[in-house]
């Protein structure tokens, strides 16, 4: 069997560029100036405002987010403490696309059956 470089270098090509648009774009903010090697303790700043019930903002993902910042952060050798931290953590999520949710009835009408006899159709 021959094997086509060609045509399979277009396959991979294409496969490539294609995936690449399912990429999420991130956005973080750093400032350049600052020195991070000098700060060893941090603490995360309490809300001043209410939270809204929503299921996209809740406390699960709230706990998550925090719990994923922490573990990385001691890891690399920080110290999570609520007496005079060196740096005070919040965190902003925006979403660009939202979902929708659509149900349709499984039946036309389903507060209603309908029965099928001989010459007649029965409602109840």
């Amino acid at each position: 069997m021959k094997y086509n470089t060609g045509k399979s270098f277009f396959c991979i090509l294409f496969a490539g560029l294609f995936l690449s648009g399912c990429t999420i774009s991130s956005h973080p903010e750093k400032a350049t100036a600052v020195n991070f090697a000098a700060y060893k303790s941090f603490a995360w700043a309490v809300a001043a405002t209410a939270q809204i019930a929503d299921r996209l903002d809740n406390d699960i993902i709230d706990n998550n987010i925090k719990n994923s910042v922490s573990r990385q952060l001691i890891q690399k050798g920080w110290l999570e403490t609520s007496f005079n931290p060196d740096v005070w953590l919040d965190y902003t999520i925006a979403v660009d696309k939202g979902s929708r949710k659509e149900t349709e009835p499984v039946y036309r009408y389903p507060h209603t059956q309908y029965f099928f006899g001989r010459r007649r159709i029965y409602s109840i």
